[in-house]
């Protein structure tokens, strides 16, 4: 297994992954890259969590200079796109050593991806991102515009934000993250979180269902989008009972809310302290953090697909079932 994983070209990635991060860390070191002066290993860091899109950090981004910023926001970008690439590999890796019975069931999730060639997934992949980021930073970018920033710099952070958003590494150009944006910008930073959580897979399955090529949108499709909206209510709602804490937000608290429960997905930005919310407010984030998105996205965690089939099977051992079965046309409503 570990031969053939070699073979289709896995490993490669791993050691791209290793080069970016490496060839990043020595570019932050540069003079003109940061405000304040960088070690190694916070130059190693801050490439790491921007190709990881972990969104951790060591030095705020607002301290990096603009070289900077676009080192790390070019970090960002491979480094999303390279995840989603990655699992579509390993995806398409594992298909080839199913039997014939398997691949097919395995085609049933992946939306046809074990029978394209990688060249097509890889060019949807870029494409999708690029309309994605650009339509999110059109909305971030009118919010900073209310807000009264300069045009250059409102033009430059809602880029930033839309593809740091998009890959959910919740990095920022602002010092308070994205509390001080307008609520305009905040919704558009929460479109790109949502679209990028989603996966390419769920992704795939829209296009081909909106462009009259597929009649019915696939199982993985319909959990993904049903558990998502699901999940997005649920946290919302808990976050506009019980509140901030006391905290004023630069926002509506329906959107506060709202924007707190997709942040905390997966992706980071913060409109409020997190550790000043109710206690229920901070349990809510700690579990959204541990569901996540879905398989194929730049989203971490569990996954939310995989919560959707533990609750699936602690329903069916309930209901007395020995077998968990999930059908698109029973269980879950026509899209």
């Amino acid at each position: 297994m570990l031969n053939s994983f070699i073979k289709r070209g896995q490993l490669l990635f791993l050691l791209s992954f290793a080069a970016l991060i490496l060839a990043g860390s020595l570019l932050l070191m540069l003079p003109g890259a940061c405000r304040v002066p960088i070690s190694f290993l916070d130059a190693l860091f801050s490439a790491t969590t921007a190709v990881c899109v972990t969104g951790l950090t060591v030095i705020p981004v607002h301290e990096f200079t603009f070289f900077g910023q676009v080192l790390i926001l070019l970090l960002i970008q491979l480094g999303g796109l390279g995840v989603m690439t990655l699992s579509v590999s390993v995806m398409l890796g594992l298909g080839r050593h199913l039997s014939m019975g398997n691949q097919f069931m395995l085609n049933a999730l992946n939306d046809d991806f074990s029978l394209q060639g990688t060249e097509n997934i890889v060019r949807l992949i870029i494409k999708h991102t690029f309309w994605c980021e650009a339509a999110g930073a059109v909305l971030i970018f009118s919010g900073c515009l209310f807000s009264g920033r300069p045009l250059l710099n409102a033009l430059w952070e809602s880029v930033f934000l839309a593809i740091s958003g998009y890959c959910n590494a919740g990095l920022s150009p602002y010092p308070d993250s994205m509390a001080s944006t307008h609520w305009l910008s905040q919704l558009g930073s929460a479109g790109t979180i949502i679209t990028g959580s989603l996966g390419i897979y769920v992704i795939y399955d829209l296009l081909q269902k909106y462009s009259g090529i597929r009649r019915k949108l696939r199982l993985h499709t319909k959990v993904v989008l049903l558990s998502t909206g699901m999940m997005l209510l649920l946290g919302s709602a808990i976050f506009l009972i019980s509140g901030t804490g006391g905290q004023k937000a630069n926002a509506p608290l329906l959107i506060t809310a709202f924007y707190t429960t997709v942040s905390s997905g997966s992706a980071g930005f913060s409109t409020v302290d997190i550790l000043k919310l109710p206690d229920v407010g901070i349990a809510c984030c700690m579990v959204l953090m541990l569901v996540g998105g879905a398989p194929g996205s730049t989203a971490g965690g569990v996954k939310i697909s995989t919560i959707f089939l533990v609750l699936a099977a602690i329903w069916s051992t309930i209901k007395g079932d020995r077998d968990v079965v999930v059908s698109a046309e029973r269980s879950l409503p026509k899209m």
